[in-house]
């Protein structure tokens, strides 16, 4: 029955392509997306977190063997995820200029790809130097300056 969870978030299929294959009411499919991502995130510390400073020198090691540069600490990027176009004033928001409709994702994440912090909730117009900007892990930085530094595009302006 739960795996029409796995498959709704990996694909963004519709909940009644997911009912089908497991055989119970959309509804129902609907209601074990909910319960699933509200646990996924209640643990989400758990899973999604960025590193101490005496982690930081494991991390900084595996960078720098799978990059060759040194006092990396981490890699950030941002990302459009596509969603439907939403209703109202604030479809304009949405529209990136890729041209669809998205959500823009910031990622930081380490040499085994895990991620080490992630922002999920500015629209798809949003630049990735604002998410930067206003993101907690930049707030950390400023008060609390790594022993490090995350290596980005030169183009995304963070």
């Amino acid at each position: 029955m739960y795996v029409a969870v796995p498959r709704f978030l990996a694909r963004g299929t519709f909940q009644d392509d997911c009912k089908d294959i497991v055989g119970i009411s959309q509804p129902s499919v609907s209601k074990i997306i909910d319960a699933v991502c509200t646990v996924f995130c209640e643990m989400r510390s758990e899973f999604i977190r960025f590193p101490t400073e005496e982690e930081l020198s494991v991390v900084k090691q595996k960078l720098y063997h799978l990059s060759g540069i040194p006092n990396c600490i981490g890699v950030i990027d941002g990302t459009h995820i596509f969603i439907h176009t939403p209703s109202g004033n604030i479809e304009v928001m949405f529209v990136c200029r890729k041209g669809g409709h998205s959500i823009n994702v910031q990622i930081v994440c380490d040499a085994e790809n895990r991620i080490l912090d992630i922002v999920v909730k500015w629209p798809g117009s949003t630049h990735d130097s604002f998410i930067w900007n206003a993101c907690g892990l930049r707030a950390r930085f400023v008060t609390e300056p790594p022993s490090g530094w995350l290596l980005g595009e030169s183009n995304s302006n963070i």
